[in-house]
């Protein structure tokens, strides 16, 4: 998907296999050391929840929520796209379906990132990547999405961060997987739920939490990076700050790929840590307290937090995006419409010429 410069040879397979291996290794028995914590609850619950109260005839948007033994603080968030690609899942227990869930993203991302060379590993010690294994979040699923076609089917689950993806992306491929498997996830949640779309569209006006970067102060600079607009990568960080999110740790993820080289991985990484251990230090929700209270705190915490990233990552994210020249490809909906607009003028230039033409007296 990437135009970039040459960095190493690209790796083996059988390499690229076994290390995805290890990381989603990691990975699981992390979640399984964390699986006796007490009243240990992930983002991936509600899915779960949500599924088999639908599965039985409840309204996860409705006001029992996700439905019933759900212990969270938010309402149904997640369209309906999301629940009708979860519901394999849904199936398991839930302890199996959040290893499988973590694990399986992170193998993924593993896979797809090591393909042009070893220099994106620095991504899997990052605070985003640490805390979208802990949150059991799609960021992982998704970032793979960004570098394999197959898996852009994916992006309908969360239409913000596919809007992000097709910007982005100057792969045909990619728009045609984001397409068909959204025409066929929408198909399948209106099986399942014909009113799922004004439903979630109501709750979502009452969401506190999403933001997009560069509403928040110093925001607007990460906008210089569309003087380099030719490059993916420039596209996928602004885009990212335009689109309305959740801005905590976890969602930074994609910015990782803005990366070249080692020296840029390590750097991305160094300030992702550090932006997801000053968002653990600044968490003020109080357990215990009314649901409404901890909504607004996590809404609080969520600006904070977006405040950190814009300093420590958007920025220098745009300043190693402004380092390189304005080379790469067209986005494929930039050059969709350079090429109908083109043969617009042709035709209508032709039909000019031919009615210019003197006709014989």
């Amino acid at each position: 998907m990437w135009t970039r410069e040459p960095v190493e040879d690209r790796v083996r397979p059988l390499a690229r296999l076994l290390v995805a291996v290890l990381i989603a290794g990691v990975c699981a028995a992390l979640l399984q050391w964390l699986s006796d914590a007490p009243h240990r609850r992930t983002d991936m619950d509600i899915l779960w929840h949500a599924v088999r109260h639908l599965r039985s005839g409840g309204d996860p948007y409705g006001p029992g929520g996700p439905g019933p033994g759900y212990e969270g603080d938010f309402p149904m968030y997640y369209p309906g796209t999301a629940l009708a690609a979860f519901l394999p899942l849904a199936l398991l227990p839930l302890e199996a379906a959040r290893l499988v869930f973590a694990c399986g993203g992170a193998f993924l991302l593993a896979y797809a990132a090591t393909r042009e060379g070893w220099f994106r590993l620095p991504m899997f010690l990052s605070g985003a990547f640490l805390h979208a294994v802990l949150a059991v979040q799609w960021s992982p699923l998704l970032t793979a999405a960004w570098l394999v076609p197959g898996w852009a089917w994916l992006a309908a689950s969360k239409p913000n961060l596919g809007a992000v993806l097709l910007s982005a992306t100057p792969s045909w491929r990619i728009w045609r997987s984001t397409f068909a498997g959204g025409f066929f996830l929408l198909g399948a949640s209106l099986v399942l739920d014909p009113a799922w779309p004004v439903k979630w569209l109501a709750l979502l006006r009452g969401a506190p939490h999403f933001i997009p970067p560069v509403l928040l102060p110093g925001g607007f600079l990460l906008l210089a990076a569309l003087l380099r607009w030719r490059r993916p990568e420039a596209r996928l960080l602004v885009a990212l700050g335009c689109i309305p999110h959740t801005t905590v740790a976890y969602e930074a993820l994609p910015l990782l790929l803005v990366a070249r080289n080692w020296r840029e991985s390590w750097l991305l990484c160094g300030l992702s840590l550090s932006v997801f251990f000053l968002q653990i230090a600044s968490d003020t929700r109080v357990a215990g307290a009314p649901t409404p209270e901890r909504i607004a705190a996590f809404a609080e915490l969520a600006e904070r937090t977006g405040m950190l990233s814009v300093a420590l990552l958007y920025l220098p994210a745009t300043l190693l995006v402004l380092r390189r020249p304005n080379e790469g490809p067209a986005p494929a909906w930039a050059a969709w419409l350079a090429g109908r607009l083109s043969a617009a003028a042709t035709t209508g230039l032709g039909r000019a010429g031919v009615a210019a033409e003197p006709r014989d007296s």
